[in-house]
């Protein structure tokens, strides 16, 4: 199952020096997510896209080995 509910666009538009509007790749600032699954870079506020590769490496650890890779009482024990 896939969840969209904290999707959202990283691309930024900026102006060149001609005066050409452009996108490009932002770093994204919300932390949000689950905090098993949550790559450092989220913690700190500045990802992107690659932190979905984390994620997706957390859920096989978990599918192979029965139990998450890091483990703490609440977020901020996961977090350390």
């Amino acid at each position: 199952m896939i969840d969209f509910g904290l999707s959202t666009s990283y691309l930024e538009e900026i102006q060149d020096k001609e005066g050409s509007k452009k996108q490009k790749l932002s770093k994204l600032k919300t932390c949000a997510g689950t905090s098993l699954y949550m790559a450092p870079e989220v913690i700190k506020k500045k990802y992107s896209y690659s932190c979905d590769l984390w994620s997706l490496g957390v859920i096989l650890y978990v599918m192979l080995g029965g139990y998450p890779p890091f483990y703490g009482e609440n977020d901020i024990e996961v977090f350390e």
